[in-house]
């Protein structure tokens, strides 16, 4: 009789529609920062939104998404490796400044021609932007200059002088 209980319990539990809540619910209540999104990171590349490789769905016809698919122009690979000069992600693209669609925490609008800095995550061979709630994973950047490139590049760079140094016995 108890097996039952339980699985009444866990049909009900997996069945009954979750309380509302944020599509924006942040893991923890916190918000990956810059450093977290470069240590969790597979790649970190800058690159050029260019233009669709799969338009999206025409507003007059019934989809599920409305996306299109985006090539984007590999520019630099600060984290790596990256096996390509081109990288496609699901997305609008347009003149309008990035960003996230209704119901949506992560940004999915696209300005052309303008470069972005990626963090991307490796998922059984398909390279994808992490997914990463209210995360800064793919923002605009002002070329290789930018101050939030540096600091990406920067850390990246503390990161392989801290493998690579010996442990020091205590």
């Amino acid at each position: 009789m108890r097996t039952i209980g339980i699985l009444v319990v866990f049909a009900l539990v997996t069945v009954a529609p979750a309380p509302s809540a944020s599509a924006c619910t942040v893991p923890n209540g916190r918000v990956a920062t810059d450093r977290d999104l470069t240590h969790g990171a597979h790649a970190i590349v800058r690159v050029r939104a260019e233009a669709y490789v799969e338009p999206p769905c025409p507003p007059d016809v019934k989809c599920a998404d409305r996306l299109g698919k985006i090539r984007f122009r590999v520019l630099e690979v600060l984290k790596g490796p990256y096996p390509s000069t081109l990288f496609h992600a699901w997305g609008r693209l347009g003149d309008q400044q990035p960003h996230s669609e209704p119901d949506s925490c992560l940004t999915t609008a696209y300005k052309a021609e303008t470069e972005f800095l990626l963090f991307l995550q490796n998922w059984s061979g398909t390279w994808v932007v992490s997914p990463t709630p209210l995360a800064a994973t793919n923002r605009e950047v002002q070329g290789e200059n930018d101050p939030r490139v540096c600091a990406v590049r920067a850390e990246v760079k503390r990161m392989k002088q801290q493998t690579r140094a010996p442990k020091v016995p205590q």
